[in-house]
Parts: C-alpha cells; structure tokens; sequence
C-alpha cells in the first residue's frame, strides 16, 4: 500500500512506515496513525482510526446500540442508502397482489381484441419497435463506486471519491471503509495522488488494498 521510493536508507524507510499518531485527548476512547509514502510516480497516504464509542446513559441505550446510531450518522454523510429492515412476515410475495386483508377486487371484464395488424406489417420479432418506449440495457459501470459492504465486521461501507481534474494536475482517488465491530468502530482511508497529469489511479485497485487491510483489522478483532 505504500512502496517506498528507490534509494532510500534504512533510517529513511523505518520513518515512513512507523507513521505518526493522531492527536487524541482521550486515548482511551480514540486512537489513529497516519502513514505517506512518496515516488516519482504518485504520492499515496493510508490512515487508520479506531473509535470505542460508549454510552453515558446504559438505561437508555447500551454501548453497541450508540455505536450503531454513531455508524447510521457516517453512513448518512456518505449519502449512501440505509439498509432497510426485512420483509414483514405474512406480506405479498408476488409484485403486484393484493394484501390478504383487502376485499376482493371485482372480477376484470375479458380483455379487448387486439386490432388486426395493417396489411404489409413486418413480422414480429423479439427486438423492441423503434418509439416502443422498452428500455435498454446500460453498460456496466468500469468502476465499482460507493456502497455498503457484506461480510465485513457486523455492517461496513466503503467510499470512493475522485479528486477535481485539472490541466496541470492529476486526479487523486480517495477510498474510505468504515466498519462496526460491537461498539468499536474502525476507519480505513487510503489516497492515490499519481504525479502525471491526467493520469486516474484504479477505482478497484484502490478499493482491494483499502478492504484487504480492514478485513485484516476485522480478524484481529476476532483473536
């Protein structure tokens, strides 16, 4: 995640990989380090926070019930859309039918025939007519953007944000995972900044070294 530059001492790389701690006032409560590693091709920097979140009102609320309220409000900010809860037992499994509760709709008149087709109309076929209205089939988008995650501590996000292009500089791609384990939540955000104009670092490979290293954190939690 962070190749160091060629020629570098030893004194050199063990400064650049030890980090620097984050300013906290509560140790207890927060921790962090950052890390940055420069060469002639990009600038990378990697930070690592954790965050014990804790109720004051147990009566209320217990830890892990904040700590989800404190994930929900990062959730929000990152505009990203809120796991709805399951479906309600007993509801319609069918698109379309009618809840049991709902009085019986009257039974619908047969269906009109259709007008005969004018004399000389092609033959159908399965491609929609042109002016029907059907929609097409959109490409797959190259890269895999912002969404809520699975299987990574009890509920994850990750965020991705391109940096502003520019004539004379290059795009910067920032990548954010936010986890929730219990009521420690664990912020993992990694940034590409390539040294060529124009250049765009990899949305997927971004997002593959930002997710290795939480589900790293996520196993060391489970030890």
């Amino acid at each position: 995640m962070l190749p160091a530059a060629p020629g570098l001492t030893e004194e050199d790389r063990e400064r650049i990989y030890a980090g620097a701690a984050d300013t906290s006032y509560d140790a207890d409560r927060h921790v962090g380090c950052r890390w940055s590693a420069q060469t002639p091709e990009e600038t990378r920097l990697l930070s690592v926070g954790f965050e014990r979140v804790v109720s004051y009102d147990r009566t209320a609320m217990g830890d892990d019930d904040k700590a989800r309220q404190v994930y929900v409000r990062l959730l929000t900010d990152a505009r990203l859309p809120f796991p709805g809860p399951a479906a309600t037992p007993g509801a319609p499994a069918t698109p379309g039918a009618a809840p049991a509760s709902s009085p019986a709709a009257p039974p619908a008149s047969p269906p009109a025939s259709p007008p005969p087709a004018p004399t000389g109309a092609p033959p159908a076929s399965g491609s929609p007519a042109p002016g029907s209205g059907a929609p097409t089939p959109s490409p797959s988008p190259s890269e895999l953007g912002s969404r809520v995650l699975e299987g990574l501590g009890a509920e994850a996000f990750i965020e991705d944000k391109l940096g502003a292009a520019g004539a004379s500089a290059a795009q910067s791609r920032t990548v954010r995972v936010v986890f929730r384990t219990a009521n420690v939540i664990v912020t993992v955000e990694y940034s590409v900044q390539p040294a060529v104009p124009g250049a765009v670092p990899s949305g997927t490979e971004t997002q593959d070294k930002a997710r290795q290293l939480a589900q790293a954190l996520v196993e060391r939690f489970s030890d």
